[in-house]
Parts: C-alpha cells; structure tokens; sequence
C-alpha cells in the first residue's frame, strides 16, 4: 500500500512492480532510500543482480547502488507467487552538480554481469550543493588555475581510440570564489612537435548549469565528451 505501481520486465525474467523514493531532493552528501518491488517471471531463472543510477540526461553516471541478492535471497530461489522489497541508499557522486538526475534500474546476471537491458528510467531526484564542501580525488590531479576558477584534475577513461570516436574524460573543477562570467572550455589534441591536430569548444559541466550558477564550496565534477 502507498508504493506507486509499475510494470517493467526485464529480460523477460524479472519485473518491476513498484517503486518507492523517499525524497524527491537530497543534497550531493546525502544518500536516498529507494524501495524497488521485484516478481520473478520464469519458474527456472538464473541468479540475477539489480542496479540502481543515478544518471544525467546523457546518460552519464553520478551514483550507483548494487545489490547482489536482490532483497538478501537469490532470485534463483524466489517464488512465482510472491514479491520481494529490494531497498537501497543511493549516495551521488562527490561533486555532482546541482540539477535534476533521473533514476534508472538494470537488471544483470551474476555469472558474467551481462544486463537484461538497458538501464530503464523510472524515476527523477534534483540533486543540490553538498551541505559540506566534498574533498574530490581526481586520478590525474593538476590544480590549474584557469582564470576565476581551478581545474583540479582529470580523470581518463579512455586510453586511446579511433578517428571519430568518442573520447570521454571526467574533469574536476572547483569555482573558488565564483564568477558571474559565462564561461565554456576549450580542447586541444597536440601531436608530438605541437602542432594543433584538432580543437573543440565544450561547456565545463552541461547547458544546465553555467559558470555563472556554480557557488563558492561546491565543487564539481563533470563528464565531458569530445570527438
């Protein structure tokens, strides 16, 4: 009672019955309570794990919440005649910008982490400005002072690719004492006698949240894409 219903199957295997969210706002330190409501489909199944994201309009990742044994029992084991309340707490990234993020479930297997599907919204949480300024790691830290603002460091998930390929990184800003400025970024590939091979203009974090919004003590981090 008072779980709002849904009906999302997975792999023909499992289906999402109802979900739950505690808050429909947190701050970036703050974990939320989500109740996923899970039914088994298949008599026979394999042993199944569920995710939940946090994600921005991208689909770029912000927080994630996995739980092995959905409910604390393997799905190997569930009865086709009952349902079981799978909760997690789900904490944003350090860093995560201010804005609104939707809510996504997978579904994968625990043998070889293969997904059922894609993750699948269902629902949004606005995630604002940690109530403490959050220390952020990056694994490439360069403290470079780009004007009003620093960039702290990078973060590469991409080693090397292809002539139009995507390449994504996370970069890590901190807005010191902010700025009323619009700012955007600039990215250059340099070959090895520094000759220009190639340049991008990209906004630092996303088109809904401006230099001129970032506040002082709330750090960022920011997945960027460049071609």
């Amino acid at each position: 009672d008072g779980v709002p219903p849904m009906s999302v199957d997975f792999g023909g295997a499992m289906r999402l019955i109802g979900v739950l969210v505690a808050a429909d706002e947190i701050a970036a330190n703050s974990a939320l309570n989500v109740d996923l409501y899970w039914r088994a489909l298949q008599p026979t199944r394999a042993d199944y794990s569920i995710q939940l994201s946090l994600r921005d309009a991208a689909g770029h990742l912000f927080g994630q919440s996995d739980s092995q044994n959905p409910a604390g029992f393997p799905t190997s084991r569930w009865s086709l005649d009952d349902y079981a309340r799978d909760a997690h707490a789900l904490t944003p990234y350090a860093g995560t910008p201010p804005g609104d993020y939707q809510l996504a479930a997978s579904v994968y297997r625990q043998a070889d982490g293969v997904p059922l599907s894609a993750p699948v919204p269902i629902g949004q949480v606005t995630v604002t400005c940690a109530s403490a300024s959050p220390a952020l790691e990056p694994l490439t830290a360069l403290d470079a002072a780009l004007g009003p603002i620093t960039l702290l460091g990078v973060d590469w998930s991409t080693p090397s690719l292809n002539v139009g390929e995507a390449l994504t990184f996370t970069a890590y800003w901190d807005p010191l004492n902010g700025t009323d400025r619009s700012l955007d970024g600039q990215v250059y590939l340099i070959d090895a006698v520094g000759r220009i091979a190639a340049n991008q203009s990209l906004q630092l974090v996303n088109d809904r949240y401006p230099t001129t919004a970032w506040q002082p003590g709330c750090p960022l981090r920011a997945p960027l894409d460049v071609r």
